[in-house]
C-alpha cells in the first residue's frame, strides 16, 4: 500500500489551461483569512473573488510596526502552462494607490479595479503583489534589510461560468510520481488535500 499526501493552501488549478504537474511529496502553504508578515504587516482578505457586474474589490493592509512602512502595489495576469506559473504585466486591472507609506498602527485600503471594457468571459485570474520598499538612512541611502513580499490571488468571474471539470492522472517521474490535473471548466479548482493509495 502506497500512500502519499500532498497538502496545498491557496493552490489553484486554472480554468481552460494545459496540464498542471505537481511533484508528489511537495507541499505549498499560505495562511487563510489574513496574512501576517515578519514586519508586522497584516493583509486581509488573502483572496479577492469578484463577481460581474462588480468590477472593484479592496484589500486592507495594516502596519502594526512602530515605524512607517512604504509599500509598492502591482497587478499581474496569472496563468499556468506546462506545470509552471506565469506572470504577465497587464493594464486590464489596476491597483490604487500604486505606492503608499503606512503610518504605525494605520490601515491602508488598496482598491483593485478592472479597467477592461470587455465583459468577463468565464474567469480571469490575476495576482496582486505587495512589496515592502527599503528605508533610507539619514544620508538618503537605502538600508540593507530583509524586504517582504505578499502575493494574493485576484479573480474576476462571470456568474454563468461553468464549474471545474477536472481529470486526473498519475505517472512515474524522474524523482517519484507526478500528479497531473487538467481543468476544462471555466472556474478554478482549489486543492486542499490529495491522497494516493
Amino acid at each position: 500500500l502506497l500512500t502519499i499526501a500532498v497538502r496545498w493552501r491557496q493552490s489553484q488549478i486554472m480554468a481552460r489551461l494545459p496540464f498542471l504537474s505537481v511533484l508528489l511529496a511537495a507541499a505549498l502553504s499560505t495562511p487563510h483569512g489574513a496574512a501576517r508578515a515578519a514586519a508586522a504587516l497584516e493583509v486581509a482578505p488573502v483572496v479577492l473573488d469578484i463577481q460581474a457586474p462588480n468590477a472593484t474589490g479592496s484589500v486592507s493592509v495594516r502596519n502594526d510596526d512602530a515605524r512607517p512602512t512604504a509599500i509598492q502595489v502591482r497587478l499581474f495576469r496569472w496563468s499556468q502552462a506546462g506545470g509552471e506559473e506565469h506572470y504577465e504585466a497587464t493594464q486590464d486591472v489596476v491597483a490604487s494607490p500604486p505606492m503608499a507609506t503606512i503610518a504605525p498602527g494605520a490601515t491602508l485600503t488598496v482598491r483593485v479595479i478592472r479597467a477592461a471594457q470587455t465583459p468577463v468571459q468565464g474567469e480571469e485570474s490575476y495576482r496582486l503583489v505587495l512589496d515592502q520598499l527599503p528605508e533610507a538612512d539619514s544620508g538618503g541611502r537605502a538600508k540593507v534589510a530583509m524586504l517582504l513580499r505578499q502575493v494574493l490571488p485576484v479573480f474576476f468571474a462571470d456568474p454563468g461560468r461553468t464549474a471545474p471539470q477536472v481529470s486526473w492522472s498519475v505517472a512515474p517521474g524522474p524523482k517519484g510520481y507526478v500528479l497531473r490535473a487538467r481543468n476544462a471548466g471555466d472556474q478554478r479548482l482549489r486543492v486542499a488535500q490529495v491522497t494516493l493509495a
